[in-house]
């Protein structure tokens, strides 16, 4: 083991807690700090060289930080999709809501399997599953920036197939899958 990966095995030791509980403040989810933590640790151990990096410490909780704010706009960017068709309508348990609510849970699924083959499995994985771009990307065997472009293609088709149709494009995991 070089001297790097001890130095940095010994700052994961030792900071590994307050950096866990630093990332957990902004994304208030245990699993997701441990995560952010290690891809932070993972992606100083790639650098062959720090001696950029003046106080390391600071680096760590800074890169955690901004690790953590990355994670919350990714999850921002799907929250409406996760609010659920119910939340557009209203929240009566009134027949016509419950109507309305599974008309249109029936046509999104419909608009969903209309999606090119790629796209529809790539959209149901990040989409609807909550999977990572990464994740999904390993899944599909296919890169990062290809189920990016998959995702925005597939936004585009639904969105000029329910262009009409507002109320079932604001929102579609919860309401579909619950």
């Amino acid at each position: 083991m070089s001297i790097h990966n001890k130095y940095i095995q010994s700052l994961f030791k030792s900071h590994y807690i307050d950096l866990c509980n630093k990332s957990y403040w902004y994304v208030k989810d245990v699993d997701k700090s441990k995560d952010i933590v290690q891809e932070v640790f993972l992606s100083i151990l790639e650098k062959k060289k720090l001696d950029h990096i003046q106080d390391l410490k600071s680096y760590l909780f800074k890169s955690v930080i901004n690790n953590s704010l990355k994670h919350i706009e990714r999850e921002k960017r799907f929250q409406p999709l996760e609010n659920g068709i119910v939340k557009a309508i209203p929240t009566e348990n009134s027949m016509e809501s419950m109507i309305i609510s599974s008309e249109g849970k029936e046509e999104l699924l419909s608009e969903i399997n209309i999606l090119p083959t790629k796209c529809k499995e790539v959209f149901v994985l990040c989409v609807l599953e909550g999977m990572s771009y990464k994740d999904a990307g390993i899944k599909q065997g296919v890169s990062v920036n290809t189920v990016k472009t998959q995702i925005k293609k597939s936004y585009k088709i639904l969105r000029n197939s329910l262009k009409n149709k507002t109320i079932l494009f604001f929102s579609i995991k919860n309401s579909i899958f619950s």
